[in-house]
């Protein structure tokens, strides 16, 4: 294959990768067919569908198990909660929760058997 059909064949996945369905990228690569170029947008094609995993689910106070309640009401310390959701980070089921705490608003992330995760003060929100 000339390079300019290989510059040509990369910017052809580049523009349309985020159209093809998951199993074309499965497809054997031989070598010198963009294989490399295939396999590089396979790794962000698979990033792309981390960031959108990572998309909570709103839930409500009532619909947390017990343990993940508790720990959010003791955080939360009276604050206003204003959204919960159930997330998937790095493969792992987390509660996130917005709270309201003297005028601050933080983001909390319990796991599911309580333990609180993290609580931070939420910059993005000023």
């Amino acid at each position: 294959m000339t390079r300019a059909m290989l510059l040509l064949t990369a910017i052809t996945i580049f523009v349309f990768a985020d159209r093809l369905p998951t199993s074309a990228w499965a497809r054997p690569q031989t070598a010198g067919s963009g294989g490399a170029v295939a396999l590089a947008e396979e790794k962000d094609n698979e990033k792309d569908h981390k960031d959108k995993e990572d998309d909570g689910k709103p839930i409500t106070i009532e619909q947390l198990p017990a343990p993940v309640k508790k720990t959010l009401l003791e955080e939360a310390r009276g604050g206003k909660i204003t959204e919960i959701e159930q997330e998937t980070e790095d493969g792992k089921m987390i509660y996130s929760a917005d709270v309201t705490i003297d005028g601050k608003p933080y983001d909390i992330e319990i796991a599911p058997d309580g333990t609180l995760l993290s609580k931070k003060l939420d910059t993005d929100k000023d």
